[in-house]
């Protein structure tokens, strides 16, 4: 019966023991979906430390904002805030609640010190300095292991060093005791149950209930001693991470006490008689741009990235402790970059600059990766979320290979011994992608020397680059073999895309000649970098002159899907956004607009464009008539099949409501309303109605010949195709093909072209192009004002 009752404790006390130490401490499994593997983390090496400390008075709290940056979010800090006057003297502040005592790191950590409860009143600098303490990540689950095993055992490391084996003594000393007492108290009861001696009955059953009452006596008290170590253990550890029981002698606070943080602030000026007024944000987004190491405007395999973006404060009241959170909204794979990061604050009609590192994997996939920027204020005056798209592109291996060898000698002669030989090799990336830190190591038998060096380095090989290596070497008299052979071992960052190792054989007595040429077996590759950028969108020119009364509306309207039910990815308008992106930078840099004069549309409603070209209309009637317009539009278009009129599509309105776009005879009206000096449209969309089903993906626009529309005032219009033609991208470029031989010649002649040049280069160009490209026929036009008769053909196109 002992012997149940003690396993029973034992093991009911282990089962506590796991079952608690379990509660403590939660393990995640890992994730095995390959399509949730996108990595957020910190792209920095650095050490926690404290930032951007500030206080603003609600007018309810001094609220302390601080950032334990660098920190792994799981892991706790007790924290500590000492509030001074600037000339050092102390502030009594000790009524604090947030973000104060056991903090867990991150950013954006607020303490709420309620300076009314403390009776303090301030209108002056203060500084604010923070103690940041690591709690220590103390074992629980192993300490009540030991103790279960042996009481006190568990306690070492918790109680200040001191060793409590004494409380296993006594445990184990009454357990001891109950199982002598039990084993007595056996022995009575058969002496009870086999004496014959009446007067000895009643003592030795008496004697044996003493007995077992003593043993569940000192098994009770054995029992008390283990479960009173246990749950002390539990409340020590307790204690110890609130640090509610003295800690300078702990063991594990020993440990952490030398990764301690400390930071002070700058003054902070602390009105506690006044709330503080509020911020507003805005995103620049003329300084938004993403910029990789190879300029490709991708990111690739191990190559880091930056997008950059700029945050300007437009309200009354700083905003402080700003922190952008970033978020995936596509699958990321391979893609490493940040969850958040500390922005700092910004004071009123101030502009700041910030950066998102990005960094690509050898998983990365090709696609386009797209994310959620959330600008957060302490205060909660948070900026409207913004998004970040750029394209990625899947690891491109580098194949690095010896592609020709020769021994040669100075002098035309015989390979022999003790005479100098060189071999000569070229090594060549005949991949498509880079090879970096290539190196090739020379091995020689014994009895043959070298000259200068058996290693040879390059940091950068690019696809169908050479590399030419000579390798001087002699043999001496003693050596007896009849070849000598050479072998060559490359290698490359990887450690798996270059062919290894490389032997080459020399016959002694060979004829050599001095000459090396490389032979004709060397295959050249025509290999091309990767990119998702056409040369077009490089190199753009920049013009000195600005024209104020220029202006630009450029319209790029791709994705249909998206805000249309019934309608899948194939009917979007592919490369639209690209073209008026990069349209957008012509006219800014190259056509002379200012870039405040400049609006840029992507996938642009019904609502947003209506808006915009009043907007337009409106702002040519205030240059007395000076006013150079460009309208640049690129989406699809449909004809109203019953009146045949044209209208371009806003993406929130169907095939099946046409009438609902915008007509171009009535923007034409809008644009001609006030007199204006030049109106240029340009329009890469066709009007045929051939864009009704998938087809859309490759072509702008189906099959009736759509009214062009009246044309008055100083009005021309480009069109890319005429009657029931569509107008087709130009894929390899990532343009439409319209808007891409526009741009080429804005680039050829810096903008410095008159419109008739331009009209007969589109027509001729583009009509053959189209056949070469596509396999169909796009004849672009000009439609002209009736006004104008032939002023138009010396217009202009520079500022």
């Amino acid at each position: 019966m002992l012997k149940q009752i003690i396993f029973t404790s034992f093991f009911f006390a282990l089962l506590f023991t796991l079952s608690y130490s379990y509660s403590q401490s939660r393990i995640v499994p890992k994730n095995t979906n390959s399509e949730n593997k996108n990595k957020s983390v910190v792209l920095s090496n650095s050490t926690p430390k404290i930032s951007n400390i500030n206080c603003v008075n609600d007018g309810k709290y001094a609220i302390i904002y601080y950032d334990i940056e660098n920190a792994n979010p799981t892991d706790e800090y007790f924290v500590n805030i000492e509030i001074s006057h600037q000339n050092g003297a102390k502030i009594n502040a000790k009524t604090f609640t947030g973000d104060i005592k056991v903090v867990k790191g991150g950013l954006q950590k607020k303490a709420y010190w309620d300076y009314k409860a403390d009776s303090i009143a301030i209108k002056k600098d203060i500084l604010i300095k923070i103690k940041s303490t690591p709690i220590p990540k103390i074992p629980l689950t192993k300490h009540l292991a030991k103790s279960v095993i042996y009481p006190g055992w568990g306690d070492y490391k918790l109680r200040d060093n001191k060793l409590f084996f004494g409380l296993g003594a006594i445990a184990y000393g009454c357990l001891a005791s109950s199982v002598a007492f039990n084993y007595a108290s056996y022995n009575t009861y058969n002496s009870y149950k086999s004496t014959t001696n009446l007067a000895e009955v009643n003592t030795l059953f008496n004697k044996s209930v003493s007995q077992k009452n003593l043993s569940y006596a000192f098994l009770g008290a054995a029992i008390a001693i283990w479960a009173a170590d246990l749950a002390g253990i539990i409340i020590k550890s307790h204690k110890l991470k609130n640090k509610t029981t003295p800690v300078e002698n702990n063991f594990y606070y020993k440990q952490v006490e030398q990764q301690s943080i400390f930071a002070s602030s700058d003054p902070i000026f602390l009105n506690t008689y006044e709330a503080v007024k509020a911020p507003r944000l805005e995103l620049q987004e003329v300084t938004q741009k993403f910029e990789d190491t190879d300029e490709n405007k991708c990111l690739n395999y191990k190559e880091k990235a930056k997008y950059k973006f700029g945050i300007k404060n437009l309200g009354e009241g700083v905003a402080i402790n700003l922190v952008a959170k970033i978020e995936a909204l596509t699958n990321t794979t391979g893609v490493v970059f940040p969850k958040e990061i500390a922005l700092g604050k910004l004071n009123p009609n101030e502009e700041g600059h910030f950066e998102i590192p990005f960094e690509g994997e050898e998983n990365i996939g090709t696609g386009e990766a797209e994310f959620r920027v959330t600008v957060k204020e302490a205060n909660l005056n948070d900026m409207k979320p913004f998004r970040i798209v750029f394209q990625t592109h899947t690891f491109i291996s580098p194949d690095v290979v010896i592609a020709d060898h020769q021994f040669t000698m100075e002098k035309t002669g015989k390979a022999e011994l003790g005479k100098d030989i060189t071999l000569k090799i070229i090594v060549q990336n005949v991949g498509q992608g880079i090879a970096r830190n290539i190196k090739a190591v020379f091995e020689i038998p014994p009895l043959v020397d070298y000259k200068n060096k058996l290693d040879f380095d390059k940091e950068e090989l690019q696809p169908n680059e050479r590399w030419e290596i000579s390798f001087p070497f002699s043999a001496k008299f003693t050596y007896k073999e009849l070849v000598i052979p050479v072998t060559v071992r490359l290698s490359e960052s990887y450690g798996k895309y270059a062919k290894t190792p490389n032997k080459f054989e020399l016959e002694i007595n060979q004829s050599l000649e001095t000459k090396f040429e490389v032979q004709a077996d060397i295959k050249k590759t025509n290999i091309e970098k990767a990119s998702f950028t056409s040369e077009v969108d490089k190199n753009i020119p920049v013009s000195k002159s600005k024209n104020q009364n220029r202006f630009a509306l450029i319209i790029g309207n791709e994705d249909y899907s998206s805000f249309q039910s019934g309608i899948d990815k194939e009917s979007n308008v592919e490369f639209a956004v690209n073209d008026a992106k990069i349209f957008k930078e012509y006219c800014i840099k190259t056509l002379g607009v200012p870039e405040r004069n400049t609006t840029l549309l992507t996938n642009a409603t019904v609502g947003k464009m209506n808006q915009e070209i009043e907007i337009l209309s409106r702002l040519i009637n205030t240059t007395d008539g000076k006013a150079e317009v460009f309208f640049y539009y690129a989406g699809h278009g449909f004809p109203d099949e019953n009146t045949k009129d044209a209208y371009i599509m806003p993406v929130d309105v169907s095939g099946a409501n046409v009438s609902d776009g915008i007509k171009l005879s009535d923007l034409y009206q809008k644009l001609s309303t006030y007199p204006a000096a030049k109106i240029t449209i340009f329009l890469d969309a066709c009007f045929s109605g051939a864009g009704r089903n998938k087809s859309l993906a490759e072509l702008r626009g189906v099959k009736i010949k759509p009214k062009t529309g009246v044309l008055k005032g100083n009005m021309l219009v480009f069109t890319s195709s005429s009657g029931n033609e569509s107008s087709a991208p130009y894929k390899n470029k990532f343009h439409g093909l319209f808007t891409y031989f526009l741009l080429k010649k804005l680039q050829e002649s810096n903008g410095d072209i008159n419109y008739k040049e331009l009209s007969e280069y589109l027509t001729k160009t583009i009509k053959q192009e189209s056949l070469l490209i596509n396999k169909r026929e796009q004849n672009p036009t000009i439609l002209i004002s009736p006004d104008l008769k032939n002023d138009w053909e010396n217009w202009n196109l520079k500022p």
